[in-house]
Formats: structure tokens, C-alpha cells, sequence
């Protein structure tokens, strides 16, 4: 990698930030508030890299540090000035975040879409020697549940990060209109769900609203489902009894007389499956 740094000490005051151009890191809301106890404790441990660009210094890596580092009124900052641009700085910033701490979906495609914006690079370019480095596979289509999960506001990108929202959202979500995907990513976050019933959770909810032509949140709201205070499994079976009302009445009386012939211990009586 070309370029050359140095190391020196900054006022915070004169480092200019520019998040929306470079910043792709997005921890756990836990490991914030960790950075920031560290930071009120012993300082800032790592150097932050910087650009001399347009008659200012711009950080390039570190915004959250510097933010830290301002509110417990820092005097100085420890900084890395490099002369690299283009695709060089960014194979820069790839290598000091993973030196930190693994890539998420989130920062994943923050760190694409942040790059190929300030340098024109396409995707297809980076697929086989980017991608793997961001723990994605080597190919372009491989990118697009981390640009998505990136285009998420800011809570539901918490989501993803935390957990709160399944890496299968991104597909079982795919090409619902974007209001409706935003609404049932906000419902089910409440829970820790499985890819799978994540996805047959926002199905069935999806297919109930739009038979009865309303929209997702407002269907919800109007069964008494938005802010369900059950359990996942109970809220699939309310579901299920408003998408399939035969069915779920007939699995009814089946469990009801299964009940009645009082089989002996250990058989097990079933309906053929999808009967």
C-alpha cells in the first residue's frame, strides 16, 4: 500500500468529521457505552486516521472516538495523517477496522456503499477481493442483504447489530414495497426470531393485510397484534387462525378427537402434513 503517515496530536476542535462520507462503523449500543467509559477512563488507545483535504484536517476513522473524546472534554487527540486516497484510503480504513473487531451485516454494507460513492468503483470490482475481507462471498449478488440492512434507519440497524432482527429478514423481506417492510422489521423486532420464523411470521401477517387490502401496521393494530404481549408461538397461531380460519378450525377438532380416543402411552397420532 503506497502513501506515508505520521503521528501527531490534535485539538478536537480542529478535526473536521465527515460521517456521512466515511463513517461505516456501527457496534452494539452495549459497545458504545463501552467506548465511551474507556475513553472517560484512559484516553483514546488507537489513533484516529486523517486526510489534509480542502484546508482542514477530516477524520476518516475514528468519528465515534472523537465524539467520545469531546464530551468528556479532551485537549488533544492522537491522529495518523496519511496522503492516501481513492482505493487505497479504503483498503486503509478496511484493514484498521478489521485489526478492531469483526464486520457486522450493517457495517458491511456501510463500508460499500460509503466507498463505492466516494470512489466510482463498481461492485462487480471489488466482489472477489473486498467482499471475503467484509465476510461476505466472493460475488456481487453476495452484497445485497448487507446494502439493504444498511439502508435501514437507524433503530432497526440497531436491529440487525443487536440481533434483534435475523439475517434472513433481508430475504424474506425481498421485494415487499418498503413502508411494509419497515413496519413488520419494527414489529418483530421485539423478539430474538430465528430466520424461520421471522420469515412466516411477516408471511402471514403480510398476506392477512393485503387480502383485506389495508396495510400491515394498520391491520395489526387493528387484530390487537402490534404490541403483542404473548409469546412468538402464540402470535403464530393467532395468525394462522386469521389466514387459514378452515384449517385452523379443523386442526382444532382434530386435536379434540385425538383427545377423546384416549390412545395408549407413546402413539402418536397425526394429520398428514399440508392436509
Amino acid at each position: 500500500m503506497a502513501g506515508t503517515d505520521r503521528l501527531t496530536l490534535m485539538e478536537p476542535d480542529a478535526l473536521r468529521p465527515d460521517p456521512e462520507r466515511y463513517s461505516f462503523s456501527w457496534p452494539p449500543e452495549e459497545e458504545r457505552t463501552r467506548l465511551a467509559e474507556s475513553v472517560a477512563r484512559v484516553g483514546v488507545l488507537r489513533p484516529l486516521w486523517v486526510r489534509e483535504e480542502g484546508g482542514g484536517v477530516t477524520v476518516v476513522a475514528g468519528h465515534r472516538r472523537l465524539d467520545a473524546l469531546r464530551r468528556v472534554g479532551a485537549s488533544s487527540v492522537p491522529v495518523r495523517i496519511t496522503d492516501l486516497e481513492g482505493p487505497a484510503l479504503w483498503d486503509l480504513l478496511l484493514e484498521d477496522h478489521a485489526d478492531h473487531r469483526p464486520w457486522n451485516p450493517v457495517e458491511a454494507g456501510l463500508y460499500l456503499r460509503r466507498r463505492t460513492a466516494d470512489t466510482g468503483e463498481a461492485l462487480e470490482g471489488l466482489a472477489e477481493t473486498v467482499f471475503p475481507r467484509l465476510g461476505l462471498a466472493p460475488r456481487p449478488q453476495a452484497a445485497r442483504d448487507a446494502l439493504w440492512f444498511a439502508g435501514l434507519p437507524d433503530p432497526l440497524r440497531d436491529g440487525v447489530v443487536e440481533g434483534r432482527v435475523p439475517s434472513a429478514a433481508a430475504r424474506a423481506l425481498a421485494g415487499v414495497p418498503e413502508p411494509e417492510a419497515l413496519s413488520v422489521l419494527t414489529w418483530l423486532s421485539a423478539w430474538r426470531l430465528g430466520g424461520n420464523r421471522f420469515a412466516e411470521l411477516a408471511r402471514l401477517a403480510l398476506e392477512c393485510a393485503w387480502a383485506e387490502g389495508a396495510e400491515v401496521e394498520g391491520w395489526l393494530r387493528a387484530e390487537g397484534l402490534w404490541e403483542w404481549k404473548g409469546t412468538p408461538e402464540g402470535l403464530r397461531a393467532e395468525l394462522r387462525a386469521r389466514r387459514f380460519p378452515t384449517v385452523t378450525r379443523w386442526e382444532g377438532r382434530f386435536r379434540r378427537v385425538v383427545k377423546d380416543l384416549e390412545v395408549p402411552e407413546g402413539v402418536r397420532v397425526e394429520a398428514p402434513q399440508h392436509f
